[in-house]
């Protein structure tokens, strides 16, 4: 008889296959806001602690350098002293490329200088508007954001950033997870384990297998039913995969909810999706796509991608009845419940809007 492992760590639920007599250990901590987990099967509590420990660490200084929340952090001096060059880590160095590269493949749909935007809307320590930002609001805060302020230095002796206007700032939201979970799993493999799976909030990557012959599993859950997945994605060894979703974090104005997503591009929560799904080689590459093609929408996906090696995306529209858009190289990997077989589509070079 198969039995299963079942985590609900928004926004996937983990099917990790465990066969009779074999042992998987679960170590979660809190990190970044959010549930931190690693997975090992085969491994004692006790043979499993010694990996926890060193993703706590990791975890932690990664934290120290990249929260918003943290006063002390590379990211919150680096917008204190916006016009101003800042001394930052290693760890928020490589950050901030990747972040220029994503944001640049998707032509800036995914921009680290939205922070602004975030925070009109009542986000990450903004106060909720009781009205809709007029278009005058907007417009200010859009001068400020754009990922070409944010300008990076390796002088060969120093790692430097800065923004070049005194009004932006940055936030790594849609990336650092993703980040964060890619560091952890290529320590943890480094430390002699096979089988893994790292996961930060539904930012994941495996290694190996979740039992013997086993793959690892993981279900997409429902963005409109949190209790329904819409099918199961079976990963290969070193896959990553992440989601952004509208349903986690919104806010209500004037009766209406808007995500936490923004478009960087006009100002406003980025609309027409309800949950966008992206496997591929990284977990950064898949949280920062994830945040990417939620605001594009299936708009010249195809385009993007060629950009990118082994990324696949799901779309999930919002709207009724649930449709699933999914690239061609997506039907590898993803088995949709039964009663959605029909209600999957294929993208190709026409748009799906």
């Amino acid at each position: 008889m198969k039995s299963f492992l079942f985590f609900f760590l928004a926004p996937f639920v983990f099917l990790a296959g465990c066969s009779k007599g074999e042992r998987t250990t679960v170590e979660t901590s809190l990190h970044m806001g959010t549930f931190v987990s690693i997975s090992l099967p085969g491994k004692s509590p006790d043979e499993a602690s010694r990996f926890a420990v060193e993703a706590d660490r990791i975890m932690e200084e990664m934290e120290g350098s990249l929260s918003v929340f943290r006063k002390n952090s590379d990211v919150s001096l680096l917008n204190r002293s916006a016009g101003g060059r800042v001394k930052v880590s290693d760890y928020t160095w490589r950050i901030l490329n990747l972040a220029l590269k994503y944001a640049e493949i998707s032509d800036g749909c995914f921009d680290p200088t939205a922070g602004p935007l975030i925070r009109l809307w009542g986000f990450n320590g903004g106060t909720v508007p009781e009205r809709i930002p007029d278009s005058e609001s907007i417009k200010a805060v859009l001068k400020n954001v754009g990922y070409g302020r944010l300008i990076l230095r390796d002088n060969g002796k120093e790692l430097s950033a800065w923004l070049n206007r005194k009004d932006v700032s940055i936030d790594l939201g849609g990336i650092a997870k993703g980040y964060a979970v890619d560091v952890c799993f290529n320590k943890i493999l480094d430390m002699g384990v096979s089988n893994l799976m790292v996961n930060a909030g539904g930012n994941i990557r495996c290694a190996g297998e979740s039992a013997r012959d086993r793959p690892w599993t993981v279900g997409v859950r429902d963005p409109f039913n949190k209790d329904v997945i819409v099918g199961k994605i079976i990963l290969e060894n070193g896959m990553a995969v992440a989601t952004s979703g509208d349903y986690e974090r919104f806010v209500e104005i004037e009766g209406k909810r808007y995500s936490h997503i923004m478009d960087p591009r006009t100002g406003y929560p980025a609309e027409g999706m309800a949950g966008v799904t992206v496997l591929g080689n990284t977990a950064v590459e898949c949280d920062a796509m994830s945040t990417a093609f939620f605001v594009s929408g299936t708009n010249k996906v195809m385009e993007i991608l060629e950009k990118l090696e082994n990324c696949n995306v799901l779309f999930i529209p919002d709207r009724h009845p649930l449709e699933i858009w999914i690239t061609p190289g997506f039907e590898k990997y993803f088995e949709p419940e039964n009663g959605l077989k029909n209600r999957v589509f294929v993208l190709s070079s026409v748009c799906a809007d």
